[in-house]
């Protein structure tokens, strides 16, 4: 099982593991959810993706100490495990 982890600028508290076909996402306010759908992992994995872990959600104030250290990564991945959890997509 190889282990993806958000840029090292955020202080994420998702956590994400691959396996040959899916990947497991930890969640502090979602819960765990397992990822299967094929187009979606390839989703998640596509460097168009993967570069949203280097932009922060709330700009300069991420860095100021203002906001939470979040990234665009973490909060697309928490948007759809929110729309998973309400049964959109099904």
């Amino acid at each position: 099982m190889i282990v993806l982890r958000a840029a090292a600028a955020s202080q994420t508290t998702q956590q994400f593991a691959r396996t040959a076909d899916a990947i497991i996402i930890q969640d502090p306010i979602y819960g765990d959810a397992i990822i299967q759908e094929t187009t979606l992992i390839k989703l998640l994995e596509s460097p168009a993706i993967q570069r949203l872990k280097e932009v922060t959600q709330h700009g300069i104030t991420a860095f100021l100490g203002w906001t939470p250290p979040v990234t665009r990564f973490e909060h697309s991945v928490g948007a759809m495990l929110l729309v998973r959890k309400l049964g959109c997509g099904k």
